[in-house]
C-alpha cells in the first residue's frame, strides 16, 4: 500500500473538499480555476513543527572556514555574457600556458597552478575568482560562498 505525508493527505483532502479529483489540475475542463478552499477552515489541524538538534549552518561554516578558497579578485562586468566571455579567454590563455583547466560549467572555470587551485565563478555581472591552497573544499562552500559574511560575523 502506498505510504503518504500527512501534508499529501491534506492536500488530496483539499483539492476533493474543492470538487476536483487529485489527478485533476485547477483549470481542467473549465479555463478558469477551480474554486479554492482551505482545508483547515473548519476544522483543527495540528503544525508540523520541525525538530532539529545539532549545530546550526553558521556553526558549521565556521568551522568549515579554514578549508574555504579565498576570494583573489572580483569583477564587476557590463552584463553576465561579457563576464562568460572573459571566462573562455582564461580557459584559452591557461590552454597555451600549459595549465590543467577544467571548465565545470559556462560560469564556472578551475585551473590548477601555483600549488593550488584557483577558481572562476560569473555571479550574474561579477566575477570573482578564489584561491584554494589546499583542495579540501567543502561542498557547502559553493552554497554559501556568496553570504559568507552573514554566516562568519
Amino acid at each position: 500500500m502506498m505510504q503518504m505525508s500527512k501534508f499529501g493527505l491534506l492536500c488530496v483532502l483539499g483539492a476533493l473538499s474543492a470538487g476536483m479529483s487529485s489527478a485533476q489540475s485547477p483549470d481542467q475542463g473549465t479555463g478558469k480555476g477551480a474554486p479554492t478552499s482551505n482545508f483547515c477552515e473548519n476544522q483543527e489541524c495540528s503544525v508540523f513543527e520541525p525538530v532539529f538538534e545539532g549545530p546550526s549552518l553558521r556553526e558549521i561554516v565556521r568551522s568549515e572556514a579554514s578549508d574555504y578558497p579565498q576570494i583573489l579578485n572580483e569583477i564587476e562586468y557590463s552584463d553576465r555574457p561579457s563576464c562568460t566571455e572573459d571566462l573562455g579567454r582564461i580557459y584559452q590563455s591557461a590552454l597555451l600556458r600549459g595549465v590543467y583547466v577544467i571548465p565545470r560549467a559556462s560560469d564556472w572555470l578551475e585551473t590548477f597552478e601555483d600549488k593550488g587551485r584557483k577558481i572562476y565563478f560569473c555571479d550574474g555581472n561579477i566575477g570573482r575568482e578564489y584561491f584554494d591552497a589546499n583542495n579540501r573544499i567543502p561542498d557547502r562552500w559553493h552554497m554559501v560562498r556568496n553570504s559568507l559574511s552573514y554566516f562568519l560575523e
